[in-house]
């Protein structure tokens, strides 16, 4: 080049179409959209279940998605049900869960701090339910 202005900036221009391409490719930012709640909330939580009737039971939930699908396990003091799926609508999350047959769903929302919160059926059951993130640990009372 002639002109030794044009050549600084020529290799200016490069340096800094390379340097974003470079860094681009080591931000943090998923531009394929946010991930999804499901995926947000796999992992340990304790908490409180609450049914219509009254009594406050410690409840304790694994959720789990190594497997490609919705599976762990929800515990109550002397019950435990096999979580068998889960959906997302509009921020809140409904897992559905079984024993023995029968169908029961939790529908939540996940709250800044992690914790979910929400409503529970278990057939003719019904009440509130309120989950924290937790360490991966067995609840003293299992």
């Amino acid at each position: 080049m002639k002109n030794p202005f044009l050549a600084v900036l020529a290799c200016f221009c490069g340096v800094l179409s390379f340097s974003a391409s470079a860094h681009a490719s080591l931000l943090p930012i998923n531009f394929h959209g946010s991930k999804s709640i499901t995926h947000k909330i796999a992992g340990p939580y304790q908490g409180t279940l609450e049914s219509q009737a009254g009594p406050v039971s410690p409840l304790s939930m694994k959720f789990d998605l190594s497997s490609g699908k919705p599976s762990g396990e929800i515990a109550l003091p002397g019950s435990v049900f096999s979580i068998t799926g889960s959906k997302t609508k509009h921020g809140r999350i409904t897992i559905q869960f079984e024993q023995n047959g029968k169908q029961g769903l939790i529908s939540a929302s996940l709250h800044d701090d992690g914790s979910l919160v929400g409503d529970w059926n278990f057939g003719e059951e019904h009440g509130h339910v309120q989950l924290k993130r937790e360490l991966l640990r067995q609840p003293n009372w299992m």
